[in-house]
């Protein structure tokens, strides 16, 4: 009964550490100052959707345009702890922190899936895994796209760079 309870004890560790990314990505080089957040957020109404592809690949490649992600400092998911489509799950070393991208096809959502995206409408976090409790989290306005965003960087610029970036991913199509 022992070796029962220490095997399915490393097994929960080894799905905590692929659920929530072993290692540490780093920061981004991308600038970080108000001016640059400015210079974003103006270029926005000049920035015309079919620049990018309407999948998370095309979102991710808007939020590294924005200086806000470094594609080349990422790693997949395992996204089907949030009912997510598998291969759909990418985390990203961010300014400060990190970001993570999952997929949905809203045609075809897992009770899992459901449940997740319920979740975040209602209290506006995901819980990835029982064990870790829910974290902050952001739906995109037409349900295909789910955001953790962690920041480290508790400043004004910060605050605004989130609301930036939730707004991106919210309005993305």
């Amino acid at each position: 009964m022992r070796k029962w309870t220490i095997l399915l004890a490393a097994l929960m560790l080894a799905g905590t550490l692929s659920a929530c990314g072993a290692g540490n990505l780093g920061g981004s080089s991308s600038p970080s100052t108000e001016s640059s957040i400015s210079e974003s957020q103006s270029s926005e109404s000049s920035d015309s959707a079919s620049n990018y592809s309407h999948d998370s690949k095309g979102l991710a490649e808007k939020l590294a345009a924005k200086g806000y992600i470094d594609l080349e400092k990422s790693q997949s998911m395992r996204a089907d702890f949030i009912g997510a489509e598998s291969d759909k799950g990418k985390k990203y070393a961010a300014v400060s922190g990190t970001l993570e991208l999952y997929e949905y096809d809203p045609e075809a959502l897992s009770e899992r899936a459901k449940a997740c995206i319920e979740e975040v409408k209602s209290t506006g976090k995901v819980t990835v895994m029982e064990s870790l409790g829910p974290v902050d989290a952001v739906l995109s306005d037409n349900g295909k796209y789910l955001m953790i965003y962690q920041d480290t960087d508790d400043s004004e610029e910060a605050a605004a760079r989130k609301t930036a970036i939730y707004e991106i991913v919210k309005t993305f199509e």
